[in-house]
Formats: C-alpha cells, sequence, structure tokens
C-alpha cells in the first residue's frame, strides 16, 4: 500500500462537511468529545474549550474505524503512541479537528541558539520515526515548511500539525511485491528552487523501495540547512550558530551532505551523524543551564 494521507478518506463521506455548516461540524465535534468522556454534560477542559472552533481543521485523512468501537475514527499514528502528530479530536465528513499544539515553528526562528538546537534535534528525530519504525510504514513528509510544525508551550515538543500531504507506504507490501530495485537505496535528487519551502520527490521511488532518504532530505533542506527559505529568510533554522561552532565547521558540514551529498548515500550517513551531534550540542547546554 502507498498512498497520499488525503486519499486514504472513504469517498462516501465526501460531502457531509459541505451538507453541515462549520458551526453543525464544531457541535459534532463536541459530541463525539463527549461521547468519548462518557458524559452528555461534558464541558471541554480550558485549552479544548478555548481551542475547539479554531482548531486546526485540514481536509486530511479520515482514519478507520477502532476495531472495538468501529462507529468511532481513531488515528493509525495515534499522538498517545508517540507518533509526532497533534491529538486527534474528531471529525465532520472530510474535516479533521486537532487539538492546539502551540506556536508555529517559525517562531522560533530567532529564538536562542540552545532553543533552535534543541528544535533541530527533534525534527531529525522526527524524520526518522517517520521513515524506519517497528510497524515498518514510512510516512513521507511532502509539504515541509515552518507552517505545518507547531512546539508545545509546556513541553517544547515538536510536532507535524498538517500531516495532509504525507505519504504512506507500506514497506512489508513492497518487499512481498519485489518492485524493480525495491532493494536499491533511494538517494532524493536535490533541486535549487525560486519558491519558498519548495520540495521534488518521485512519488513512484518512495512507493517502491525499501530504503529511502527522502525524510532527512526535507528536513535538512527545507528547515535546517543554508538552502532553507522562509518568508523572506534563508539560512535556516540552524542560522548564526555561536563562533565556536561555526569555526569547527562540522555542523555546516553534515547539513551540506545531508542536503546535497557529495557521496554515494551520503545523506544517509549525514542524517545519523546530524542526529548524533545535534543531540550532543542540546546535552551540553542542557548541562550547563543545569550548573
Amino acid at each position: 500500500m502507498c498512498a497520499l494521507a488525503e486519499e486514504l478518506t472513504p469517498a462516501p463521506l465526501w460531502g457531509l462537511s459541505t451538507r453541515l455548516g462549520l458551526t453543525d461540524c464544531i457541535l459534532n465535534l463536541n459530541g463525539q468529545q463527549n461521547a468519548r468522556r462518557g458524559s452528555p454534560h461534558f464541558l471541554p477542559d480550558t485549552q479544548e474549550a478555548a481551542h475547539l472552533s479554531v482548531a486546526l481543521f485540514h481536509f486530511g485523512p479520515l482514519p478507520p474505524p477502532h476495531p472495538s468501537h468501529p462507529e468511532e475514527k481513531t488515528p493509525s499514528f495515534p499522538s498517545d503512541e508517540g507518533w509526532p502528530f497533534a491529538k486527534y479530536l474528531g471529525a465532520c465528513g472530510r474535516m479533521v479537528a486537532v487539538n492546539y499544539v502551540g506556536e508555529e515553528l517559525w517562531s522560533f526562528y530567532n529564538a536562542p541558539w540552545e532553543k533552535r538546537v534543541d528544535l533541530a534535534r527533534q525534527l531529525m528525530d522526527i524524520a526518522e520515526q517517520l521513515t524506519n519504525n517497528d510497524f515498518d510504514f514510512a510516512l513521507y513528509l511532502l509539504d515541509v515548511s515552518f507552517d505545518n510544525f507547531a512546539v508545545g508551550p509546556r513541553d517544547g515538543k515538536v510536532i507535524i500539525v498538517d500531516a495532509e500531504n504525507v505519504l504512506v507506504a507500506d514497506k512489508r507490501q513492497i518487499k512481498q511485491d519485489k518492485p524493480e530495485n525495491y532493494d536499491v537505496w533511494y538517494e532524493s535528487r536535490f533541486e535549487e528552487c525560486d519558491r519558498e519551502a519548495c520540495l521534488s520527490f518521485s512519488k513512484e521511488a518512495l512507493c517502491s523501495r525499501v530504503t529511502v532518504d527522502h525524510n532527512y532530505y526535507a528536513v535538512c533542506h527545507n528547515l535546517l540547512s543554508q538552502y532553507a527559505t522562509w518568508r523572506g529568510t534563508t539560512g535556516g533554522l540552524l542560522h548564526d550558530p555561536p563562533a565556536h561552532i561555526a569555526k569547527d565547521g562540522q555542523l555546516e558540514a553534515l547539513l551540506d551532505e545531508c542536503t546535497k551529498p557529495k557521496k554515494r548515500y551520503g545523506r544517509f550517513q549525514a542524517a545519523k551523524e546530524l542526529r548524533e551531534y545535534l543531540t550532543r550540542l542540546s546535552a551540553a547546554s542542557s548541562s550547563a543551564m543545569a550548573r
């Protein structure tokens, strides 16, 4: 199986959200929350009450029914099981509501260096989790920009808030079907672009290869490296590093190799080393702050 998240939406449900007004949809979602809590008089907690009417609505996937509750749609990759997505609140037609996570990643573009390092580390961890996990599903991010991620106000956790443009590939099925070159590592091709947050990819390749570096490329190219552009800025989240980091040159070299590799399969190794490097930087910052 390989499909865009939006293509996983059951066709018969399309049109429900157009027949119901937005207000009705919100009431419907409130009802789903009531039923889930087991109380017809449930009032949402402060955060949900404040943001339910302006919750992030996107025309993304309506997840399959839970086996024990076929009438209720539950997420395939739920946040409470460690997936980096916003918590699912309910659905109305093809309209899906998730909880308010926090400020968008863009708000942290000029945050202190230590904060940006921690966020970059989390982004690389997300790229790894979506690429390699125990379920053997690869979730490829096709629309990667500073507005599609948010940061929790309490825990500082990075979350994907717009999961509409995600390509889901079943790697077990790929191994079983054995399409041509399925076991050959696939390297995403670097392309310069005059538009913000542009990202090139081959859906055919993503759907027919077991080992793919797309998520590493997407995060490095669109969010972290000198090639990242957004709202008139360049330089990415890790712009203007401290003098000793810049002088060392390791961070710049890893970002360059992750974005525009010079060696065959260089991006795979660079992504691994970049995660480790950012983890060390983040740990060193935490240790210094604790003193």
